[in-house]
């Protein structure tokens, strides 16, 4: 047990000692990097990055082979605040979730499980909840739109920002479960500030729309690209500091103008003014704007969910809505009740535990004592008859 205890001391002041030069490195850094007047701002920076939410995405129980992969790709949607190589246990319980997960200043908790009627999606806010299980009534993997797509697109580097949240519809009825739906996926990922947004981050969309006459809420994961308008695919190269193929041509004019220098229209340009949107370059100082068509392309997972119940703690707790089971409020009083005498229970279970534990230490430590002082009375006797058989010899 010394030994067990002393690791143990060993290993925090190992972790305490990390956790203090890696603080360190990151103040030099921060100093060195800027000058004195964007010290406060990075401050302000640091300062929010603790505040953002984190997530962990898990499998809870036994799932087939999609819904490993379901999970898997909503860990890359969650990115960059998630744990993206977690690894689960069949046995473990959402108890031990929670449990790692207070620690590590986790806010969200997303469990993929299998049920008699089909997949279940549960989110839950720590500490205190709430926790709202969803249906997945139809979901798409990201290989499934990938192979109907025409251009397939590589959304790796997109993964380095998190994505920008678009509600639609939620506000239609006025009703309190959609509205904890609402803030429970605004929750989910960090505040957008307008003034300090780059462009440049935004590289994600995360759609969710209500659909009122289905009770669905649909979920699409999207990138952006942003191109010029009006440039034809030859000039495209240019302007991404690549070099042109000039092999067939005689005259530069024929890699601007194309086919136009001979009477005729290129199938190459762009001169569709839809999604055009100007953009201002926030480091030109002549204030600069370029008209850009804006794409999106769905990179996945593609999602229905049915909200079945909201529940007031984390993963157990009062139920505050659900959509088959309506109560009247008599029986809301007596499940509120139970609900009450249940953690007037769990609080005097604990105490009594904590007591039966100072008991047993203190128990522990009266026998240590007694063992103690046996073992020196023994000695002191053992000594004294050693002492007194070398005054008989000596005799």
């Amino acid at each position: 047990k010394r030994k067990k205890r002393r690791t143990h001391v060993r290993e925090n002041e190992k972790l305490d000692s990390l956790k203090a030069g890696a603080k360190k490195t990151l103040q030099e850094v921060h100093y060195k990097s800027k000058g004195s007047e964007d010290e406060p701002n990075k401050n302000e920076e640091t300062d929010a990055k603790d505040d953002v939410p984190k997530s962990f995405v898990v499998r809870h129980g036994k799932v087939g082979k999609n819904l490993h992969i379901l999970v898997t790709e909503l860990r890359k949607l969650m990115l960059p605040y998630t744990a993206l190589k977690l690894r689960e246990r069949n046995n473990s319980s959402m108890k031990d979730y929670v449990a790692v997960a207070s620690p590590l200043s986790v806010s969200h908790i997303m469990a993929v499980s299998m049920s008699n009627k089909g997949p279940i999606l549960k989110i839950g806010r720590m500490p205190h909840g709430p926790t709202l299980t969803y249906r997945i009534s139809r979901y798409a993997l990201g290989k499934h739109i990938r192979e109907k797509q025409k251009k397939v697109i590589d959304p790796t580097k997109s993964f380095q920002n998190p994505p920008l949240v678009v509600l639609n519809n939620f506000d239609e009825g006025n009703q309190r479960h959609l509205k904890i739906c609402a803030l429970t996926f605004q929750a989910m990922f960090p505040a957008i500030n307008v003034q300090r947004v780059k462009l440049n981050q935004c590289k994600r969309v995360l759609l969710l729309h209500y659909d009122l006459e289905q009770d669905l809420i649909e979920m699409r994961h999207y990138t952006i690209q942003t191109k010029p308008k009006g440039v034809s695919k030859k000039l495209k190269p240019l302007l991404k500091f690549k070099i042109p193929n000039l092999r067939k041509a005689t005259d530069i004019s024929e890699l601007v103008l194309g086919e136009i220098a001979s009477g005729y229209a290129t199938s190459d340009s762009e001169f569709e003014d839809d999604n055009v949107v100007t953009i201002q370059d926030p480091r030109s100082r002549n204030k600069n704007t370029s008209q850009n068509i804006i794409r999106l392309s769905e990179i996945g997972p593609r999602m229905s969910l049915q909200l079945l119940k909201v529940e007031e703690g984390i993963f157990g707790g009062e139920v505050q809505y659900h959509k088959f089971h309506k109560k009247s409020k008599e029986e809301i009083r007596e499940l509120r009740k139970k609900h009450e005498e249940t953690a007037i229970l769990k609080k005097q279970r604990r105490e009594i535990q904590e007591e039966n534990v100072k008991r047993k230490r203190e128990e522990a430590e009266k026998k240590k004592l007694a063992k103690d002082k046996k073992k020196q009375r023994l000695e002191r006797q053992h000594n004294e008859m050693i002492a007194t058989a070398e005054a008989k010899i000596d005799d």
